[in-house]
C-alpha cells in the first residue's frame, strides 16, 4: 500500500525479475497490475529492459542475466534463472493482457545501460548510424560477425524494432 499516485512510475532493469516477486502463474501480468494500481489516472509506466531477441545476442554477447551464451535465443533452454527478458510482440501481449493499450517504445542504443541515442517509432535510425555495436561492459563476448551490417540489413527491411538491443517502453499518452 502506497500513500498516494504517482505521475511516474519507472522500472529500470527491474521488470525482468518479476517472477521472483510475484511467485505466480503469471508474474509479469500481475507485477504491471499492481504498478498500475498506483500510477494517477495520466500517469505512465517506464520500463527499460533487455530485449531476448537484441542483435548483440544473436552477435555473440552473453545473455545479461544468466552470462551464458544464447540463453533468451534459445528461450532459456536452462530454466534462465531469477530474469526473463522478452521480444517485442512478447511485451506487447502482457500490454494488452494488461489493459495497456496506449504505449510506445523506444529504442535506447547501444543498450538501456549506456545508451548514446534513443530511437523511437517516431525516429528510427537510418543505415549507416549503429555502428557503436563492441561494447559490452560486465562480460566476455565473442564476435561472431559485422553487426553494423547486420543491423543495416534489418533497418532496410523494417525491422529494427524486432532486433533493437534493449527497449524503453512508456505507458500511457503518448509524451
Amino acid at each position: 500500500d502506497l500513500a498516494c499516485d504517482y505521475d511516474y512510475v519507472m522500472l529500470i532493469g527491474v521488470f525482468e525479475y518479476g517472477q521472483g516477486y510475484m511467485g505466480s502463474e503469471t508474474p509479469y501480468e500481475d507485477f504491471m497490475n499492481i504498478l498500475k494500481k498506483h500510477l494517477k489516472p495520466d500517469g505512465h509506466l517506464v520500463i527499460a529492459i533487455e530485449n531476448k531477441l537484441g542483435m548483440k545476442y544473436f552477435a555473440g554477447c552473453k545473455e545479461d542475466h544468466s552470462g551464458r551464451y544464447f540463453d533468451g535465443i534459445e528461450d532459456y533452454p536452462g530454466g534462465g534463472g531469477s530474469a526473463r527478458t522478452f521480444s517485442r510482440k512478447k511485451k506487447e501481449k502482457i500490454l494488452a493482457k494488461c489493459g495497456v493499450s496506449e504505449y510506445s517504445f523506444y529504442y535506447p542504443y547501444p543498450d538501456y545501460k549506456f545508451p548514446t541515442t534513443i530511437f523511437s517509432d517516431r525516429k528510427l535510425p537510418k543505415v549507416g548510424e549503429l555502428y557503436q555495436n563492441i561494447r559490452n561492459f560486465d562480460r566476455d563476448r565473442v564476435l561472431l560477425f559485422d553487426e553494423q551490417k547486420a543491423f543495416d540489413m534489418v533497418i532496410r527491411e523494417g525491422m529494427f524494432s524486432h532486433y533493437s538491443n534493449s527497449y524503453m517502453i512508456v505507458t500511457g499518452p503518448q509524451l
